[in-house]
């Protein structure tokens, strides 16, 4: 029998079974590195083959192979009356459990390399293996009984399972993500092209702004002449719809573009009237109307124009549902809302609220849409037909009044929606406001300097304003009111300037005026709405802002206010 010396001999030639390369690549490497000779196949037919002509001095065989597996390969290697004497190692690049190794050995196999050890585990095992000189046992005692095979194999299969399972949980989350990413690029393409609509909004309500400048000066200089009742009666109407056009174009521009809007003390009855006059005019006469307000309504805090823009979308939605006609039911109520009585939302504070109800008696909306219908984009309208963003718009309107949006339908048998507002308690609501009737303020012959590229908005401002006592230069862009300017600096008092015009914007002319003259008074004026919107503070460079469509009252009072102070300062010099 050898000496303990001569038990373990060195092991130069390598034969590495092995068909992928990232499996035993790297133990490849690692071997060569060693200074190890390494002869690779790819399967365990040309590891016989090989074995055979050339005997190594180890084989090292990964179990998962392809034309002929591991297992098979290590029962024929240990079966060979040539090679059974030489050392078979089991090499595996995947996880293994406690049961893997004990396993491997009991089918001969000589030793066992997890792939997972570090290098100079793998090394010291691999080493350690005996030489050809012990391996003399039969096969036979070394093979498991049936029982460890089959005990083994269940537990294979429950790790395959497993890792099944976390494969799929893998594909479900990459799933998930991609539908995500999905819906991400879609809601990025909707916001684009909400962008572009509120790019294309912003300058439609410029132009329509210049139009509508002209009817309301008109109206108010015609009102100042003789006319009798029945005319005044038009020219209100005139008045009140070029009002109600620029309030549209707000709506239209707080829908693309998220504008907040003004707070102010509005009477939700004459919103509702103005609502109940719409639809008389506008909706098919098969569809019944019916109209309840309360009294001593209580006033809310918050743009009339975006609460008009809910209760119409309402409104709309439900002749949507009432194809064949049917009843719409609005009303206006007071409601104590305890938040014991009632489930509020986040953000709602109980107390007292006023309610503003649109009720249909038409198809009703689904259980499964209910949950949904305020979501953005979510419409179960044809397409064409709706775009989904009503009832989310509406409901972050009523949110950012400190209010609520509620629903109750059920299919067959119509919905309806509540809007509920916070009351003010301070103010008491009028049924139809009040009418404050005063003395337009005049001018004292000063002489203004007034820009605008459109010619009918230019000619209706000048002709208010010499109505009212001032003296007008005009101009129809910034280079030619420098140019006036300069010649007049020493009699303008004021300039009232457009800030969209080409050759010189108005900004750019104010910024001129005061190189020649920094104390110059310049008044901006626009209908595009990044600059309404700025109204809110300050527009560098402008001594105030004037919002079109301008009416000859809201002119007049500005340039009262502005020019009072130079007046005063020059009778007391």
């Amino acid at each position: 029998m050898p000496s303990s010396a001569q038990s373990r001999l060195t092991l130069r030639r390598v034969l590495l079974v092995g068909d992928r390369k990232e499996r035993v690549g790297n133990l490849q490497a690692l071997l060569e590195g060693d200074g190890l000779i390494v002869t690779r196949v790819r399967h365990g037919v040309e590891a016989l083959a090989h074995a055979r002509a050339s005997p190594p001095d180890v084989v090292v065989a990964d179990l998962l192979l392809s034309l002929m597996e591991g297992h098979a390969l290590l029962r024929q290697w240990k079966d060979d009356p040539q090679l059974g004497r030489l050392p078979f190692v089991v090499y595996t690049a995947a996880p293994v459990g406690p049961e893997d190794e004990p396993y491997v050995l009991s089918l001969g196999a000589d030793a066992f390399l997890p792939g997972l050890a570090g290098p100079a585990t793998l090394l010291a095992r691999l080493r350690e293996v005996p030489s050809g000189l012990q391996v003399d046992a039969p096969l036979q005692s070394r093979r498991p009984e049936a029982g460890l095979h089959k005990a083994y194999d269940e537990i294979r299969l429950h790790q395959l399972e497993e890792r099944l399972r976390i494969l799929e949980q893998a594909n479900q989350a990459l799933r998930t993500e991609i539908a995500a990413r999905r819906q991400r690029d879609q809601q990025t393409i909707r916001n684009q092209r909400l962008e572009s609509i509120g790019t294309l909004a912003g300058g439609i309500a410029h132009d329509l702004n210049n139009q509508l400048t002209p009817v309301l000066m008109g109206v108010g200089l015609l009102k100042l002449g003789p006319v009798d009742e029945g005319t005044v009666r038009v020219l209100d109407t005139m008045e009140r719809s070029a009002r109600r056009g620029a309030e549209l174009l707000r709506q239209v521009l707080s829908f693309a573009r998220g504008v907040a809007g003004e707070r102010v003390v509005v009477n939700p009855a004459l919103v509702m009237r103005e609502i109940e006059a719409v639809v008389r005019h506008s909706f098919p006469r098969e569809i019944t109307l019916e109209v309840r307000i309360a009294k001593e309504l209580g006033t809310v805090l918050g743009d009339p124009s975006q609460l008009h823009q809910v209760l119409l979308h309402l409104c709309l939605n439900a002749r949507d549902a009432m194809p064949g006609g049917g009843l719409l039911s609005l009303g206006v109520s007071n409601a104590e809302l305890t938040a014991d009585a009632v489930a509020l939302p986040q953000g709602a504070a109980p107390g007292r609220h006023v309610v503003l109800e649109v009720t249909d008696s038409g198809c009703g909306i689904s259980g499964e849409n209910l949950n949904r219908i305020f979501d953005p984009f979510f419409t179960t309208k044809e397409a064409g037909k709706g775009a989904g963003l009503g009832l989310s718009t509406s409901l972050g309107i009523a949110r950012s009044h400190g209010g609520f949006l509620t629903v109750q339908s059920e299919l067959g048998r119509g919905s309806t929606f509540r809007l509920h507002l916070p009351a003010r308690r301070d103010v008491p609501a009028q049924v139809t406001p009040a009418v404050e009737v005063r003395e337009l303020p005049r001018g004292h012959g000063e002489q203004v300097l007034v820009v605008d590229d459109d010619t009918n908005v230019l000619g209706i401002t000048r002709n208010t304003l010499e109505a009212f006592g001032y003296r007008v230069l005009t101009a129809v862009d910034g280079v030619q009111a420098l140019a006036l300017y300069s010649a007049n600096r020493q009699d303008v008092a004021l300039v009232l300037t457009d800030l969209m015009m080409p050759v010189m914007n108005g900004m750019a002319l104010a910024v001129a005026l005061r190189r020649i003259n920094p104390d110059v008074l310049v008044i901006g004026t626009s209908g595009h709405e990044p600059y309404v919107s700025a109204t809110r503070s300050p527009i560098a460079g402008l001594d105030h802002f004037l919002a079109k469509p301008s009416s000859a009252e809201a002119l007049l009072l500005l340039f009262e206010q502005v020019l009072a102070p130079v007046r005063k300062a020059r009778a007391q010099g």
